[in-house]
């Protein structure tokens, strides 16, 4: 099947649900953010260059000649936000999915969120829904045929992905039978091609590190009890919005925003996200 979208997916934190850290010590992560990165098929070849405009601005590493791949966790403050500025000035879309597992304590499917993949599967159907609204949207913009997604994801240990696709076809005939909040394009995902690949294999999914970084850290509390809001805010421009709106399309809280308990920074970060001048 010919492709029109790749799409690049990739998680800050954690899954783990009970035993939040406490600041500046180590143990499980406040949220667990996953971000795609969509770029069209006729871009898809251009992600090593773009990937590369952003090492050609670091010091070279001793291996640097062999291995190119980079990682948001090893870059300093400017080099991060000098990776956001570089892929906010190219041709994708960002999609990201921030969950509260604080919030998640006491919810009526916390047994399930205990469950090994099951919180991050929730989450991706979130992803999905906003990556095949967002394709069909371009092609109905650009008056072409519905042309599918290709989804890779960035292999992280623990992960069952060989049930990832029954996981989809389930997810599929329970919305057919009762509906979905958001809209959900079956007809462009590929269920059958998802592929898993390691971060250093592909370039896209570096950039879906960033992206997936950039939000996390946005929310998660620093050794400091501090937030980093910048390197989200410099890619505001690539993230897809709805109706004018890029919260809960493009930046999607879970659960929703009003049922979080967020401090002051927190809820003010989300609700920069609730307008925008650009359109859908």
């Amino acid at each position: 099947m010919d492709h029109g979208y790749y799409v690049y997916i990739d998680e800050a934190g954690d899954d783990g649900i009970g035993k939040p850290r406490d600041i500046g010590q180590p143990g499980q992560s406040h949220w667990l953010v996953l971000s795609a990165l969509i770029v069209s098929a006729e871009n898809d070849m251009h992600l090593p260059a773009w990937r590369d405009e952003i090492t050609a601005r670091m010091p070279r590493k001793g291996n640097r000649g062999v291995d190119r791949s980079i990682h948001f966790a090893d870059m300093n403050h400017d080099q991060r936000v000098w990776a956001c500025t570089v892929v906010a000035g190219k041709p994708v879309g960002v999609v990201s999915v921030l969950s509260n597992k604080k919030m998640l304590i006491g919810h009526r499917k916390e047994d399930l969120f205990r469950q090994k993949n099951h919180l991050y599967r929730y989450l991706l159907r979130y992803i999905m829904e906003r990556v095949t609204w967002s394709c069909k949207q371009r092609d109905l913009r650009e008056a072409r045929p519905c042309r599918p997604a290709k989804i890779i994801f960035s292999r992280r240990g623990g992960m069952d992905y060989d049930g990832f696709s029954e996981y989809m076809r389930h997810l599929k005939a329970l919305q057919q039978k009762n509906g979905s909040h958001f809209p959900f394009f079956w007809e462009y995902l590929d269920i059958e091609a998802i592929e898993v690949l390691e971060h250093k294999k592909r370039a896209g999914l570096q950039l879906a590190d960033v992206a997936a970084s950039a939000f996390h850290r946005a929310v998660e509390p620093n050794a400091f009890g501090q937030y980093e809001t910048r390197y989200a805010e410099v890619l505001r421009s690539r993230v897809i919005k709805r109706r004018g709106s890029c919260l809960n399309a493009g930046v999607k809280p879970v659960p929703p925003l009003i049922e979080m308990v967020l401090d002051d920074a927190q809820r003010r970060f989300f609700e920069s996200w609730g307008a925008t001048e650009a359109p859908v």
